[in-house]
């Protein structure tokens, strides 16, 4: 039976946004952007250029758009991490469905706040956990389901954020202090990882404890005689790993999407023009020493869930390579690998085995992804597909992540930054009743 596409208004344009977006001209036969809200002018256009948007209908804000009443069936919410509460509860109570960017909220307070109103409104919501989607991790939560390798003794997960990423975003960029953008380090950059580990792991968390610290930015491992900023000059700027010159100066392609918003054509200026812009116009030449930050280069967790297994994750920076790696231990067999590889071996128990096992590779590059290539293997175009199904009230993917599959991943998150900063072990069996969970 034909079906109209859902239409849909974006609040917040940016990288994210304008992704999730594109699988209306992917598939303009089930979706179509009919609206943007976005303060920056240059996004405005885009969005209205690439998807055809009445000039009335390209808003400024969140605000206006809540103003305008309801224009479409669903909202894209791409905002930034301490404006996505605060511009979803319009949108919901004007009976929009929502695609809200994770983490979907920065405390038990917002938590609640976006449950108590999409649960009243019945509403359709569902959570950008990607990586569900991704074929590494699907083939892992199926390998699971099967029984390979029997029940869950312990997941162990570690995500090794790259030295260039953790100061260009965590020190120097949006997320460097918690107080202020309002998400630590762990639920911004890790609850797709724990979001993850609980759904590998079905079994209620019960119990939590945490650990963590600033130590590779931490001022005391300044080194002598460094100054201020990068540009001042510093002595150390060509051997520094944080050097703004070797970093964004050289190498202008590796943050262009956060150091360069403000340059229309970045190629036109010469080195001369983008180092004053660096070391004049913004606060991206710093030293990552000296940057006044509130937030962990470490942090590790232990969850004990109600069948007596574990979960262990750890997040930290400076890695040479980022990485996502998993290891899972069940009571007859194994799993292990890396996601940037795509590949992870099964093991099994043999006892009548010389080696006491067998083992075999599982290659998930070039799985099948319905015709979606991209980053995360098509990933963000799965989830695009099971969102529009939802809104449709159709079957969705075992992928599918909706804001009551968010709740329990998300509350690790909170409840590990508690037990870090208070030196408690938490009681998550609790902390999730008081939610309904």
């Amino acid at each position: 039976m034909h079906q109209d596409p859902v239409t849909a208004v974006v609040v917040g344009g940016g990288h994210r946004s304008q992704i999730y977006a594109e699988y209306a001209l992917l598939r303009p036969q089930e979706l179509r952007i009919v609206a943007v809200a976005e303060p920056e002018p240059e996004r405005r256009r885009w969005f209205a250029e690439r998807f055809g948007i009445a000039a009335e209908r390209c808003y400024e804000s969140a605000e206006e758009l809540a103003a305008a009443g309801r224009l479409a069936d669903a909202a894209i919410n791409g905002t930034m991490d301490q404006l996505h509460v605060p511009t979803s509860l319009p949108l919901l109570e004007l009976g929009y469905g929502l695609l809200l960017e994770k983490p979907f909220a920065l405390n038990e307070v917002e938590l609640s706040q976006l449950t108590e109103v999409a649960g009243r409104r019945d509403s359709r919501v569902m959570i950008c956990h990607v990586l569900r989607y991704a074929p590494f991790y699907r083939a892992i939560y199926e390998q699971i389901a099967a029984g390979a390798i029997g029940d869950i003794v312990c997941i162990t997960m570690e995500e090794r954020i790259g030295y260039g990423p953790a100061a260009v975003s965590y020190v120097r960029g949006k997320w460097a202090d918690r107080h202020i953008c309002g998400a630590p380090m762990l639920l911004a950059k890790a609850c797709h990882d724990l979001d993850l580990l609980t759904w590998f792991n079905r079994a209620r968390p019960e119990r939590l404890v945490s650990l963590g610290a600033e130590r590779l930015f931490h001022p005391s491992m300044r080194p002598a005689g460094a100054t201020g900023r990068c540009f001042d000059p510093c002595p150390h700027i060509d051997s520094c790993p944080w050097s703004a010159k070797t970093d964004y100066l050289e190498h202008t392609e590796r943050y262009e999407g956060y150091l360069w918003t403000e340059i229309p054509d970045l190629a036109a200026l010469t080195e001369t023009q983008k180092r004053r812009y660096l070391h004049e116009e913004t606060d991206w030449d710093r030293c990552v020493w000296v940057c006044n930050r509130d937030n962990v280069d470490w942090q590790s967790l232990i969850v004990r869930f109600a069948d007596r297994s574990a979960g262990v994750f750890t997040m930290s920076s400076g890695a040479a390579k980022p990485e996502r790696t998993i290891s899972i231990v069940g009571s007859h067999g194994q799993i292990e690998g890396d996601y940037l590889s795509e590949c992870f071996t099964l093991r099994r128990s043999r006892p009548q085995e010389a080696s006491g096992w067998t083992e075999v590779e599982i290659d998930t590059r070039g799985r099948e992804t319905n015709g979606f290539t991209g980053r995360h293997g098509g990933a963000n175009m799965r989830m695009m597909q099971d969102f529009v199904r939802m809104m449709r009230g159709e079957e969705l993917s075992f992928s599918a992540t909706t804001l009551d599959d968010s709740i329990t991943g998300h509350l690790v998150a909170m409840k590990a930054v508690e037990a870090m900063d208070e030196g408690t072990v938490v009681d998550m069996d609790g902390a999730l009743r008081a939610f309904g969970c």
